[in-house]
């Protein structure tokens, strides 16, 4: 509530400050907005006493602004889970082999379990104690094969899995060299009670045994096992004793999915983990390359393009993920990944990664932002939000961006804060992170990048070190690379930032692809404060670039726009299914991608918004466009 904002929040830090606040809006207030000029006495608008806005269509703006806020925090919940459904549907078939081999799974696993069953009903009578009993099935290779276990998979090393006591039972898949595939279910199961010291016979394979002691027995089985494993072999029973407890035969429906398992093997249905390093985010589903383009080297001028959107795009994925991409896809060191508290929503809603390039001749440090998230409401709020703080020397700056990168609610935006391991800002984080790296090596330069949301944060990131007087860190800033890039501040902002820029020679790139929506909000015209500075990397639907002053169409909504644009999503609606052919194998889009692109169909621009583009540029762009900074307008038709 604004109310409580004024009494809670030290707005000492900045000259002026405008903040809006849509959750306790109603219909009269938005009608009292349009009407009347002194929106200092609107509840919903944080601003110094007596505020008067006397231009209406600013006044309409905010309007549309506070409009928007309030649709977005209705539809959070339901928005957030229509995300979680889309990430979950297509990981959930990758996991398990695609659609086709899921009513396998099924049947094999309804097979396996019955035969299971069945042998524990003859073996173990009458129900006593507990005990856990490991069942090693082994898959001939060549039918191991057919099932879609990959040579990496079938080399893996074998090893035994306890079971989890949450659990009934667990399947794990385990595997020796080009020899067989072996999947090891340990299951849990009662057995009759007899004296330490008495032994029994099972089926005549196993002795006495006393607490603690493991005996084995070999039984074997033939089985048809769906279409594709025409034998099964249970090899080993491993009876083992166990605390007592009440298995619930009833609820035996789901399975522990082990990293190392095969993802297609039959005989379990595996439900993906969100925090694996193989789990793809909505934002990846549309481009899942993971592996920066071999043909273009250090002494290409797209390279550090390249390798900044890369990193944007990874942002978006869970930290396993982006560790696996740095490290094995990449070849490069893996800092850290930083999930980072916002005080003003009290919320951990900024996250972003940090890795070291030491494969050129001195090493690189990157820090990536991530981006506005495609269903995440509060992501799409900020972006729509129109409010903001005026600091001193450096302008107006939108708000919601400076809350995100770690704006105190309490203090404003000192130099340096006491650490908090529980909380951390991603100003502070980063930049210490960043001092304790080129500590140990003076020579290392750094570079920011973001997509989106996170392209905002990359440029308000050195606009802040520049406000703390961070000299010997701005002076290792090789270059800004945004991508999608939303407008961050006013003209005196933008003033501030190319001098910040051209003191200490950084390289400021911002990429336009054709109609992105994102970058041409909020809304600018001769009467609206929120601009961008410099020019930009601005390429159309062919991937062919120009530096311009501003993109064009600057503000979207335009008549005369609108054909084209809705002709310019057709065409590259047709592109989805022809590029592989043109460009090569790695072009090649994904089915939720082509979705992506029919609902351009209807918004034409918001596809245009997703990184697979953004990729495609640095990649089919002309390596001589990227020579040019963002601040050279006289690059004015380079291609």
């Amino acid at each position: 509530m604004a109310v409580a904002t004024k009494k809670t929040c030290d707005k000492s830090f900045c000259e002026d400050y405008l903040l809006l606040s849509p959750k306790d809006v109603g219909l009269w207030d938005l009608i009292m907005l349009l009407i009347s000029k002194n929106i200092g006495s609107r509840k919903f608008i944080d601003c110094p006493a007596g505020t008067v806005e006397g231009s209406f269509s600013r006044r309409f703006v905010i309007f549309i602004s506070i409009v928007a806020q309030k649709i977005l925090h209705l539809i959070y919940k339901p928005f957030r889970w229509l995300g979680s459904v889309i990430e979950f549907g297509p990981n959930f078939l990758d996991i398990n082999g695609g659609f086709l081999n899921l009513p396998l799974n099924l049947i094999t696993v309804n097979n396996l379990l019955q035969k299971v069953w069945n042998f524990e009903e003859s073996l173990l009578r009458p129900p006593r104690y507990y005990t856990e009993v490991s069942y090693n099935i082994t898959i001939p290779a060549a039918s191991a094969k057919r099932a879609g276990a990959t040579g990496g998979q079938r080399a893996a090393a074998a090893g035994h899995e306890r079971s989890d006591p949450r659990r009934d039972f667990l399947i794990r898949q385990t595997s020796t060299p080009t020899i067989m595939t072996t999947t090891t279910i340990i299951f849990r199961t009662e057995a009759s009670r007899r004296k330490k010291t008495k032994k029994k016979k099972i089926n005549g394979s196993i002795g006495g045994h006393r607490t603690g002691y493991r005996r084995r027995f070999s039984w074997m089985m033939l089985k048809e096992v769906g279409s594709s494993i025409s034998r099964l072999t249970i090899s080993t029973i491993d009876i083992l004793k166990a605390p007592r407890q009440e298995p619930d035969w009833a609820k035996i429906v789901g399975f522990k999915h082990s990293p190392e398992a095969s993802s297609t093997a039959r005989g379990r249905l595996v439900l993906p983990d969100r925090t694996s390093s193989e789990y793809v985010s909505a934002v990846g589903l549309g481009d899942i390359r993971r592996t920066l383009d071999s043909k273009i080297k250090h002494d290409d001028p797209r390279y550090t393009s390249a390798l900044a959107v890369m990193a944007a795009k990874s942002a978006y994925e869970n930290p396993a993920y982006i560790k696996d991409t740095v490290e094995k896809h990449w070849k490069m060191e893996f800092l850290g990944f930083f999930n980072c508290w916002n005080d003003y929503e009290e919320d951990y809603t900024t996250q972003g990664f940090m890795w070291s390039d030491k494969t050129g001749d001195s090493e690189l440090i990157g820090v990536s932002f991530r981006g506005t998230s495609p269903f995440n409401a509060k992501d799409w709020s900020s972006d729509v939000d129109l409010s903001w703080y005026h600091l001193p020397t450096i302008g107006k700056v939108h708000a919601g961006f400076l809350k995100a990168l770690g704006l105190q609610k309490s203090k404003g935006w000192p130099k340096d804060i006491h650490a908090n391991e529980q909380k951390l800002y991603a100003y502070y984080a980063m930049k210490k992170k960043l001092k304790e790296r080129l500590q140990k090596n003076p020579q290392a330069k750094f570079m920011v990048t973001g997509h989106s949301l996170g392209a905002t944060l990359a440029t308000v990131f050195p606009a802040i070190l520049a406000y703390h007087k961070e000299i010997d860190l701005l002076s290792k800033l090789e270059g800004v690379y945004t991508f999608g890039q939303p407008r961050v501040g006013d003209h005196k902002f933008g003033e501030y930032m190319k001098e910040v820029l051209v003191t200490h020679g950084l390289r400021y790139h911002r990429f336009v692809y054709c109609n992105d929506l994102v970058p041409r909000v909020p809304f600018d015209n001769f009467d609206q404060l929120f601009k961008h500075f410099g020019g930009c990397h601005y390429y159309n639907s062919f991937y062919k670039g120009q530096v311009l002053p501003e993109e064009p169409n600057k503000n979207y909504f335009s008549i005369f726009a609108i054909i084209p644009m809705f002709v310019n999503a057709v065409w590259e609606l047709l592109r989805s299914f022809i590029i592989y052919y043109q460009d090569g194998p790695d072009y090649c889009e994904t089915f939720s991608c082509r979705g992506l692109r029919l609902v351009g169909l209807l918004i034409a621009g918001l596809p245009a918004h997703g990184p697979q583009d953004y990729i495609n540029l640095t990649r089919l762009g002309s390596p001589e466009l990227f020579k040019y900074s963002s601040l050279d307008h006289s690059t004015n038709g380079v291609k």
